[in-house]
């Protein structure tokens, strides 16, 4: 398991690079990849994730033990250092968007919608990419409406 676990996180660290993100953080069995829409700018840093996304998922296809999904949310963040060094010092990026990101990465089904992403993510989109609205009454621990599409793989 753990090699498995290490061969399959280095790819995902590869990629995540080669594409233009970075991987923030490990949490339980989610990665957090961030994509600089000040380097990249808006569209294209979408575009990138979900390039990623793709490729994961092709990469991973035959494989039994590793079905990756995405959530793929776009949105203003806090973005640095944070924490003390008495608890733990993190650059990391936190806020609402991040957590909009896990919880859609939730609703993704590794067979039929392995990819989430937010109506943010899907106005950076050009009419080639095939979305579906996903039906779902709200985001838990959101207070207003988050449209959510699956993209077609």
């Amino acid at each position: 398991v753990h090699q498995k676990l290490e061969f399959s996180l280095d790819k995902f660290f590869r990629y995540a690079s080669e594409y233009g993100g970075e991987v923030d953080k490990v949490i339980g069995e989610k990665l957090l990849i961030v994509f600089s829409h000040e380097r990249l700018g808006k569209k294209s840093a979408a575009v990138a994730a979900i390039k990623l996304a793709r490729r994961i998922i092709a990469d991973f296809k035959t494989d039994r033990q590793i079905k990756p999904v995405f959530g793929i949310n776009s949105g203003r963040v806090i973005s640095g250092i944070i924490g003390t060094p008495e608890v733990r010092v993190d650059n990391t990026v936190i806020g609402d968007p991040v957590n909009v990101a896990a919880r859609m990465c939730s609703l993704a089904n590794s067979e039929s919608m392995p990819i989430i992403i937010s109506g943010a993510i899907k106005s950076c989109l050009s009419a080639s990419y095939k979305i579906r609205p996903v039906a779902i009454e709200k985001i838990r621990g959101k207070k207003q409406e988050v449209e959510v599409f699956s993209l077609v793989v």
